[in-house]
């Protein structure tokens, strides 16, 4: 199924008794590109957080935010710092003299910064760390999984509508093609006939020219064109129902059909087949910013 590079997951879980936060979220990218924002005691885990959304995810910018719960989980604590709060007492009551405030320095005053309070950190060693921060993230990854298959069916829907309207536009070319190629045929000849009517001295010549004219008009027949569109287009849809990251492979397959598209529109002469032509290139350029959504 169809996965979109966009999402965003998230999940919590208690580590060593404190309550941890991940949100991990990407968007487009086309490498496989890792940024983290941890806390100073989950930051030695970078490398092994970085290989689990690897394993996850083959490309796109991916992010992944953790942090501590300060409600805590099970058996978080926080301890005063005592030198903290006399420090601050300190420098309170010297403000309040050189400003003539009235009052006292009460301990609600000392309540307010939060820097008094500092939760304990979690003692683990790095193995055993990750042995419990892991489902969390995994969890998060999966959420984050969950959203891009949803982004990711969309797409598809959307991809196929497209499609569809494109090969539409396509038929209408082929349905012309017979009157594309006579129009090129008379083209050809009246511009022959007006450069260079001495040409044409005895019945010889006149085949010779009919001959080359016919072969010219076969050059300018859109059939081939047509033809490996329409392989094209199948195998975009083949490619839709597949399992594996696919992103890449149609990008370089609308780059195959617009190549197409334009050696059709190089060889159609009239203005009608030439309006369908320019829809069909619309109608292919948002094929191709769909593309770019997908992993």
């Amino acid at each position: 199924m169809l996965r979109s590079m966009t999402g965003y997951g998230t999940a919590e879980g208690v580590v060593r008794g404190r309550k941890l936060v991940v949100d991990f979220k990407a968007v487009n990218h086309r490498y496989f590109n890792f940024f983290s924002k941890l806390p100073n005691n989950l930051a030695i885990l970078e490398t092994s957080i970085q290989a689990l959304a690897k394993a996850h995810l083959s490309r796109g910018q991916v992010s992944v935010f953790a942090s501590w719960d300060k409600r805590g989980g099970q058996g978080a604590s926080a301890e005063l710092n005592f030198d903290t709060a006399k420090a601050l007492y300190a420098d309170l009551v010297k403000l309040k003299g050189e400003l003539g405030l009235g009052g006292e320095v009460s301990l609600s005053h000392l309540l307010s910064c939060p820097s008094l309070f500092a939760q304990n950190e979690v003692g683990a060693e790095p193995e055993e760390l990750w042995e419990d921060a892991k489902p969390i993230f995994e969890s998060a990854l999966k959420d984050l999984d969950a959203f891009r298959l949803r982004e990711g069916a969309d797409l598809e829907a959307d991809l196929r509508v497209k499609l569809s309207t494109l090969m539409e536009l396509a038929a209408k070319i082929e349905e012309k093609r017979p009157l594309i190629v006579s129009e090129q045929k008379e083209r050809l000849q009246r511009r022959i006939g007006e450069l260079v009517p001495e040409v044409i001295v005895d019945s010889t010549s006149a085949e010779r020219l009919a001959l080359e004219i016919a072969l010219f008009a076969d050059k300018a027949d859109v059939n081939e064109e047509l033809v490996r569109l329409k392989s094209h287009a199948d195998k975009f849809l083949e490619m839709l129902a597949s399992q594996n990251p696919i992103g890449r492979k149609i990008d370089f397959l609308i780059q195959e059909m617009n190549r197409e598209v334009n050696t059709i529109g190089s060889k159609t002469p009239d203005a009608e087949s030439s309006a369908i032509v320019v829809e069909m290139k619309s109608e292919l350029e948002r094929v191709r910013e769909q593309v770019q959504n997908v992993e």
